[in-house]
């Protein structure tokens, strides 16, 4: 490609900032922000937020941002870790969707392209971006492709599954409005920032859909975080998931979350009971019962079901129980047709739209 036509793509208009927080990562951050720029998206932007290192870190951010306009530079003055580097990335960037990337990771090929056309055919009002699989890789690994296919993964929405972290910090591509809207990273935390971000995503009733594709290169360095202090990692990953168990309403922490994991699974369980119970009372004819049942079900009955609520085997649950008492119903054909009339009444009511 000419320098002409390069930089005609670096002038376009970003629609995804790779944000690289770095701090004494000279060893790896050339082939780090070399597998950015061999993207070739020309959509892209990177921020790198250099965090007070002390060795060359700065001055290869420096190199390639002279090199590349894509390609800019914020540095601290003092570490501030992590959490506080990804928010000035954050504050720096200029594009709708924003992914992070560590200095001493590297992307593969396609990463950027394949969750950003995934994210830009899904509902923003549902799907706060989406997430690729990751290949971990010993510290001295050169750029070489996975050797293995993609995880078979779902859609996240974590708050009925359980608390536990969904996905590691460079998997996710996420809408900029949305970091916005949860405040960013937790700058009081130095390590489970990630867990905590995505968690208090996942509260605001949002979803992240999967990609099928290796995307991202996770080094695994004895001196990362969680090899060398391991013990401070694990009281901070358990501090995310007692949070999580906490009645909101009386808690001062900020951010605080929008809703307890305990109310997920509360209204999940009412959910299961109360959709059985309207099957039966459409089967027995009891129109009073019907409306009064509907008006219990749950506001967040779509967010469940997207979570792993199986609505249509809960009707069928009530629809088998009924068939007990009234004969037309034993046979397979009937209460097919019922509980398609069933999952149509809901439809009607706006409770589920699936």
């Amino acid at each position: 490609m000419s320098q002409a036509a390069r930089s005609a793509e670096e002038l376009r208009e970003p629609l995804v900032t790779v944000v690289v927080p770095a701090k004494d990562d000279a060893r790896f951050l050339r082939p780090c922000l070399r597998s950015i720029r061999d993207q070739w998206f020309p959509e892209l932007e990177c921020v790198v937020v250099d965090d007070g290192s002390s060795d060359e870190t700065l001055e290869i951010a420096n190199e390639f941002a002279a090199k590349d306009a894509r390609f800019s530079v914020v540095a601290h003055a003092e570490s501030c870790g992590p959490s506080a580097a990804r928010n000035s990335g954050i504050a720096a960037s200029s594009a709708p969707y924003v992914t992070f990337l560590d200095a001493d990771d590297f992307l593969y090929p396609g990463s950027i392209k394949k969750r950003v056309a995934a994210l830009q055919h899904s509902d923003p009002a549902v799907v706060a971006g989406t997430f690729c699989d990751w290949q971990p890789t010993s510290e001295n690994q050169g750029r070489t492709p996975p050797d293995r296919a993609p995880a078979d993964r779902k859609e996240i929405v974590g708050f009925v599954h359980g608390p536990e972290c969904p996905f590691i910090v460079t998997a996710p591509l996420v809408r900029r409005t949305v970091l916005d809207q949860v405040d960013g990273f937790n700058e009081h935390l130095l390590t489970a920032e990630d867990f905590d971000l995505w968690v208090r995503i996942l509260r605001e009733g949002l979803t992240f859909v999967y990609v099928p594709i290796i995307g991202v290169a996770y080094r695994q360095k004895a001196t990362g975080l969680v090899f060398s202090e391991s013990a401070q990692h694990a009281a901070a990953a358990m501090s995310v998931i007692d949070r999580q168990y906490e009645d909101v309403t009386h808690v001062d922490a900020v951010p605080v979350l929008s809703r307890p994991l305990p109310y997920y699974q509360q209204q999940c369980a009412q959910a299961r009971r109360l959709l059985q119970t309207f099957a039966l009372a459409v089967a027995n004819g009891e129109h009073s019962d019907v409306d009064s049942i509907l008006q219990l079900l749950p506001a967040d009955l779509e967010l469940l079901h997207r979570a792993g609520l199986n609505i249509e085997s809960e009707l069928r649950t009530g629809v088998w129980r009924a068939s007990r008492a009234i004969p037309k119903l034993r046979d397979q054909a009937e209460r097919d047709r019922l509980v398609d009339s069933l999952s149509a009444q809901l439809k009607a009511t706006g409770l589920h739209h699936s």
